[in-house]
């Protein structure tokens, strides 16, 4: 019984790992936004 609702529960593993994994990579795409929104506007105003 158990071995038969964990094979049938099984779907939702990769739906996990896609959505950690998407999550992670929102986070990394959210760090690089916000690094680059303080960066070049300090580097635009110093003037060369």
């Amino acid at each position: 019984m158990l071995a038969t609702e964990l094979l049938h529960h099984e779907w939702w593993w990769p739906v996990v790992t896609y959505l950690t994994s998407g999550a992670t990579a929102l986070a990394v795409l959210v760090v690089l936004a916000v690094l680059a929104g303080v960066w070049l506007p300090r580097r635009r105003r110093t003037p060369r």
